[in-house]
């Protein structure tokens, strides 16, 4: 029937498609770009997107006004997206996205990115994505998966000029840029802590719950009021789209995915749901392929995630630092389209996938685009600027280039670290708080801490012992404790884990990119691996752990 109704739609001259075999098919379906050393079979599984070629075709030309779709080519794949784009009869252009098995919760991934995209757009005025079409159940529809046909911005990557641009003329439109858009995040003032939804796409239970907090309305700002009041009914919070939360049995609905009301419940809510987790399901992920550092049992864990329980309702920071506040999920060069030439203005931000709402605190951290890391050149406090050092000039001209160019980028650090102190008082209070950092981590380190091992979780734990007097409420008793030995066992860990972190990282660098080359030399390493020395096991080898694999 399918065929004769597609041949009935070629004859009335309805949307035409793409013609691709089955090989050609199966080519866009799979991972294409690129092998693994280990775990292939699994990852590429993983990754495999099957869907409708000619259907979505259909639905992408109704969607823009086409007659038909001239190409459909493959932009780009990762671990949690398969992007295509294609071109019509008509001129125009569009993006189609898959997630792929592993984005996160089925239906609550795609729905929540759409929402967000609508949202940014009409409300707090950023240039994301015009979405045409989108289908968050893979159930339904003629195109058999998730999908989201969205328009194609101009543009290029900004980690395309970001090294190259010279004059602070072509940079600061750029940081100015970022900036005003981590600005308007903060401009809504949402109720709850999870991700955003059309009303229609939450549990029922959630749909009359308000969108916003009347009482942090911005006043001051009638326009601002206007479109938050336009869309209060449009959009409601719901279940947090941060795939942590959901990986393998934690997408279980006796798990708890928001959203939540204030920032103590989110924290508690993930280490209950890794308690949980732990309790019902590490006794069958004991394997390597499920733990990287299998050094503790779980009553160890157990341990850990009882003394941050206790800990949480002295450590939540004052109301405003801990507002519910929407932010993009990765804002990175990668993510960040700007003009090809000339200033580096922004042409757009993609990516919305992941965003979530989260309190205010561990939001607004100091953006990994702009951070200096290089350790080449020192970022000093205050206003002083990064300079070169003083041995520079001895150097050769090739040396001296490099650390010119980082100089650069620390430089750009520092701009940034200055418009946040002079110009974003609430936020310059939040990056500057003891155990700030460590606190905007402490959900995906309690999360993952069965999979990456508890060494960064006690770490965190030891960290915010000691700064207890600065950072926890005033007269509270501080209810983490370690023994000696505990300390001790603990450090002798944190080396180990260290350690086998820079052997992997030097392994990564001595391997090829041409796949061959590279399984011969691993084969070879791996003969020569000596487990004691590099601090863990051989990492790349069928069965043994994979971040994503988890």
């Amino acid at each position: 029937m399918q065929q004769f109704f597609k041949a009935a739609q070629r004859l009335s001259g309805l949307p035409r498609t793409v013609p691709f075999t089955r090989s050609q098919q199966v080519d866009l379906f799979k991972y294409t770009s690129g092998r693994w050393l280990y775990n292939e079979e699994e990852q590429t599984a993983m990754r495999y997107v099957e869907f409708d070629v000619d259907e979505i075709q259909h639905v992408a030309c109704a969607a823009v006004g086409a007659k038909r779709c001239v190409s459909l080519k493959k932009l780009g794949e990762g671990s949690y997206n398969k992007v295509f784009v294609l071109n019509f009869d008509n001129g125009m252009e569009a993006i189609v996205r898959f997630p792929t098995a592993l984005a996160g919760a089925p239906f609550f991934t795609t729905a929540s990115e759409v929402a967000t995209l609508e949202f940014v757009r009409e409300v707090l005025g950023i240039h994301a994505p015009r979405v045409f079409a989108w289908n968050a159940d893979a159930t339904a529809g003629s195109v058999g998966a998730e999908y989201i046909i969205m328009e194609k911005l101009s543009g290029v990557e900004s980690h395309n000029r970001w090294l190259h641009i010279a004059k602070a003329p072509q940079v600061f439109p750029l940081l100015d840029g970022v900036f005003d858009i981590e600005r308007k995040f903060e401009c809504a003032p949402f109720s709850q802590i999870g991700s955003l939804y059309f009303r229609d796409d939450v549990p029922a239970d959630l749909r009359d719950r308000p969108l916003f907090r009347p009482d942090s309305l911005p006043g001051h700002d009638p326009e601002l009021l206007r479109k938050l009041d336009a869309v209060k009914e449009k959009y409601r919070v719901g279940p947090i789209a941060d795939r942590q939360w959901w990986r393998s049995e934690r997408a279980q609905i006796i798990y708890d995915h928001g959203p939540w009301p204030d920032m103590g419940s989110f924290i508690l809510a993930a280490v209950n749901s890794e308690h949980t987790w732990i309790t019902l399901h590490a006794s069958q992920h004991l394997s390597p392929r499920c733990r990287r550092f299998p050094f503790d049992n779980p009553a160890t864990h157990l341990k850990l995630l009882d003394m941050l329980a206790l800990a949480i309702p002295h450590i939540i920071p004052p109301h405003i630092l801990t507002t519910p506040t929407l932010w993009h999920a990765d804002l990175s060069h990668s993510n960040l389209l700007v003009a090809e030439k000339g200033p580096a203005e922004i042409r757009g931000l993609i990516d919305w996938q992941h965003s979530t709402i989260a309190p205010y605190c561990m939001q607004a951290t100091f953006p990994s685009l702009f951070t200096y890391d290089g350790g080449l050149i020192d970022i000093p406090h205050g206003r002083v600027p990064p300079k070169l050092p003083s041995h520079v000039s001895t150097l050769s001209s090739e040396q001296q280039e490099l650390y010119r160019v980082h100089l650069k980028l620390a430089m750009r650090h520092k701009v940034y670290e200055q418009k946040i102190v002079e110009e974003n008082e609430k936020r310059n209070i939040a990056c500057a708080m003891p155990f700030g950092a460590e606190l905007a981590l402490l959900p995906y380190r309690v999360l993952r801490s069965w999979s990456d091992s508890p060494v960064l979780l006690r770490q965190a734990l030891m960290d915010l012992q000691n700064v207890w007097d600065k950072f926890a409420h005033e007269d509270t008793q501080c209810p983490i404790h370690f023994t000696d030995d505990e300390v001790r066992n603990h450090e002798q860990e944190f080396q180990q884990y260290n350690k086998y972190q820079t052997s992997i990282t030097s392994l990564d660098d001595k391997l090829e990119n041409e796949f061959s080359r590279a399984m011969t030399a691993l084969k070879e390493r791996e003969a020569n691996w000596d487990d004691r020395a590099h601090g863990g096991s051989f990492p790349y080898k069928d069965g043994s752990f994979s971040f994503f694999l988890s």
